[in-house]
């Protein structure tokens, strides 16, 4: 699960050469052609058909991909994944 429950997919700044297509939760098997189509097009010509700059790898702010934070936010997507609304957070 990743922090915000979507899909990552397009290059790692700062590391040229990095692309990454992760992030399918629990629905990688409905949605990987699409990405992999997606991630050759950015590969081969640095850009996509479909916008997929709402999957940016580095849309993360630093504290919620560092240890704790990202483990957290991982925890709370999974267990709320099928549910319509997630409950509010509560601040410890």
């Amino acid at each position: 699960m990743t922090p915000d429950g979507q899909k990552i997919l397009g290059a790692v700044s700062g590391l040229p050469g990095l692309f990454v297509a992760s992030g399918c939760n629990v629905g990688g098997l409905s949605t990987a052609p699409a990405l992999g189509e997606a991630l050759a097009e950015l590969i081969v010509s640095g850009k996509s058909t479909i916008d997929v700059g709402v999957m940016s790898p580095d849309r993360f702010p630093l504290e919620v991909t560092a240890g704790a934070g990202l483990a957290a936010a991982a925890r709370r997507q999974y267990a709320y994944q099928y549910w319509r609304a997630k409950p509010a957070l509560v601040e410890a």
